[in-house]
């Protein structure tokens, strides 16, 4: 009997006498003892609130995505427009397992909570789509769940604090500074980095036009761009690894 069939049976039992009877004829029903028939009914119970709970994460793991047909900052702040390339190419793919979801759909949460005064502002400029996490007195605020706070704020995270300053600028709201928060989904230990802006507007936004352009024309020629991550941790943590084969390269080449 599976696990739908336990449960409505379990049910209609309950409806008809009491705990103890219902048990009892329902172990008869399945040819077990009663000790038995528990860890049925118990594994059939988990079994169904783990399924809608995947299904209730997926559903808002999908509504949170951003506009898959835009170029987003998200796309352009991983160290490698390959990736990014991908993820356009590829955005259908679904992996993972529950933990990994949870930890992601905990960050989905966070992002509802509002911190600061203006929150979950969506900007585009030059074709550039943004989800700003929060805004309040010229402060930008990023918020990231980890499974480990980093002694300092990774430069992926600095790189689209800066791209946000330039959509939120670009608005006509002037940035003086950014605050990462960092949330440890394991321990929920947290952390702030406040971000002090060492490259101007003019120049950060030279830079993001131009990974923008890149990608744009690597999805019309539809041909991935250069497998160069700016960063040597990026094909660790990418899930289009096994698509680019670059990382088999390195190796190789390390070899000899």
């Amino acid at each position: 009997m599976r696990y739908p069939e336990v449960i409505d049976k379990l049910k209609i039992l309950l409806s008809q006498a009491k705990p103890d009877v219902a048990l009892a004829q329902l172990a008869v029903d399945l040819g077990l003892d009663t000790q038995k028939a528990l860890s049925v009914i118990q594994k059939s119970v988990e079994s169904y609130v783990k399924f809608r709970l995947l299904q209730a994460i997926t559903r808002d793991l999908e509504e949170a995505k951003p506009p898959l047909e835009k170029i987003n900052v998200t796309d352009l702040v991983f160290p490698c427009l390959r990736h990014a390339f991908y993820s356009k190419k590829f955005f259908e793919e679904k992996r993972g397992r529950l933990p990994d979801l949870l930890g992601m759909w905990i960050g989905v949460k966070l992002h509802e909570t509002r911190i600061f005064g203006s929150h979950e502002i969506e900007l585009e400029y030059n074709g550039i789509f943004g989800r700003v996490d929060g805004y309040e007195d010229e402060i930008l605020l990023e918020l990231k769940t980890t499974r480990a706070i980093p002694p300092e704020p990774y430069p992926h995270h600095v790189k689209q604090v800066e791209y946000y300053r330039v959509l939120l600028e670009k608005s006509g709201r002037p940035v003086k500074f950014a605050v990462i928060l960092y949330v440890n989904v394991n321990d929920l230990t947290t952390k702030v980095f406040p971000i002090l802006f060492d490259r101007s507007v003019e120049e950060v936004e030279e830079e993001l036009i131009k990974r923008k352009k890149e990608l744009e024309e690597a999805l019309q020629k539809d041909i991935p761009p250069p497998p160069i991550p700016d960063e040597p941790w990026a094909c660790d943590y990418c899930r289009f690894a096994y698509l680019c084969g670059y990382q088999a390269i390195k190796e190789e080449k390390a070899k000899n």
